[in-house]
């Protein structure tokens, strides 16, 4: 019998020293993994964005990248279309939605917009940019483009019509889809200096597509459906503008009084009905009426009916025009000329004789109401007890002026001709 073998003793187990070599290599390993991740990604997805940004003609700067999940958020971004240095855009944030490692649709915050200079040059600069664009896409460039959402926005156009002129528009928000060439955009908040007059707030809306554009302006944002003024551009390229004022106090409209020519707030009513078509061929229409509307300390009520057709080119002429102001009925001729930033008024009136002692009561009926009427009736009759009346005639003549690019500079010239006095039986 051969001797029993011995039992066979377990390996030795490692030190225990060496699970924390181990972890340590396993940590060190995952902070490489997430080095790479938040690390090297940023860069790679910040490079990529200012790729695409760059195919679609865009200059982009980035201060750095945040990454979430599925997204990346761009950090304190500058905009600048190539080409267009009238227009400047900031952002505090964009946060790009990531389709695999190419950027997606993305959604703007904190959005600050710089215009500069007339809308006819900013026009110009952003058909050539894009005519450039065109010629210089390709297929994945196209497909590279992604929509854009804003929120919480502000812009600030500058000599937007003028070198005074400046349009501000605060809580901006809305889209743009440059696959489809459409856009939104609104603001609750929307004022305009022209000269040394402020005017607004107004609700404003903005629409357009490859063919067409809507502009809606609320004048009185309390009231929806309102005092409006509609820019409506077809897909023929014919426009139309109408404006559409039921009675209201010119501050409820965001007018102040002083930039008309008006010593204190008075109410207004207007209906304008403006149409250009395709060919340049334009007709004008409208109603404009001012109730107690103080001119030289007087109140007095006034209405300009206008009916204007010609060419935008070379201007519409005033074909029928009429105007009242208290007693005076007046004839009213004249131009409209019609810019890429507004349009302009020169017109001429002459009032048809009216008699001294019809102004004279007339006057005092719109300065004291009822009160005045019969004050007036009262003096007559004892003029006429006592043999003495009011006697001539008056006439009077001027020229109004109105430039949408200043309104502020507004002008209404009066010339009067007048015989009164008192005679004797």
């Amino acid at each position: 019998m051969g001797l029993p073998s011995a039992p066979m003793k377990p390996a030795p187990r490692p030190p225990r020293r060496v699970w924390p070599i181990l972890l340590s290599v396993v940590g060190f390993l995952a902070v490489v993994g997430i080095v790479g991740v938040f690390g090297v990604l940023p860069v790679v997805l910040k490079q990529q964005c200012i790729a695409a940004a760059a195919s679609q003609g865009v200059t982009l700067t980035v201060d750095h990248v945040a990454i979430g999940i599925g997204d990346v958020r761009l950090m304190n971004v500058g905009i600048a279309l190539d080409g267009v240095p009238q227009l400047k855009v900031t952002a505090d944030s964009v946060q790009v939605t990531l389709v695999g490692l190419s950027p997606g649709p993305s959604a703007v915050s904190g959005m600050a917009m710089m215009l500069d200079g007339p809308l006819e040059d900013l026009q110009k600069a952003l058909a050539a940019w894009g005519a450039a664009r065109a010629r210089t896409s390709t297929a994945a460039s196209a497909a590279s483009a992604q929509p854009v959402t804003w929120a919480l926005g502000h812009l600030t156009w500058t000599r937007a019509f003028g070198q005074t002129a400046k349009i501000e528009l605060s809580n901006l928000e809305g889209e743009a889809d440059p696959t489809k060439g459409s856009s939104r955009m609104s603001s609750d908040h929307a004022t305009v200096t022209a000269g040394a007059a402020t005017f607004g707030p107004w609700r404003v809306a903005v629409e357009r597509d490859a063919q067409t554009a809507r502009v809606d302006v609320e004048l009185d944002p309390v009231v929806q459906g309102g005092p409006s003024v509609v820019f409506v551009r077809d897909s023929s390229n014919a426009t139309s503008l109408k404006v559409s004022v039921p009675t209201s106090p010119l501050s409820r409209l965001g007018v102040p009084a002083k930039s008309v020519g008006l010593a204190a707030d008075s109410s207004v009513d207007a209906n304008v009905d403006f149409e250009e078509a395709r060919t340049g061929a334009a007709t004008l229409k409208g109603t404009v009426g001012l109730t107690r509307a103080v001119f030289s300390g007087v109140p007095i009520d006034a209405s300009l009916v206008l009916s204007a057709t010609g060419d935008v080119a070379k201007g519409l002429d005033v074909k029928q025009g009429t105007l009242t102001a208290g007693p005076l009925h007046a004839t009213v001729t004249g131009t409209v000329k019609v810019f890429d930033d507004g349009l302009r008024l020169a017109l001429a009136w002459r009032s048809t004789p009216v008699s001294c002692a019809q102004i004279g009561k007339e006057m005092a009926t719109q300065a004291l109401g009822q009160l005045g009427g019969q004050l007036g009736s009262i003096v007559g009759d004892l003029g006429g007890a006592i043999g003495v009346h009011v006697a001539g005639e008056a006439a009077a003549s001027g020229l109004i002026t109105l430039d949408s690019r200043d309104v502020s500079a507004a002008s209404f010239t009066l010339t009067t001709n007048d015989t009164c006095g008192l005679a004797l039986f």
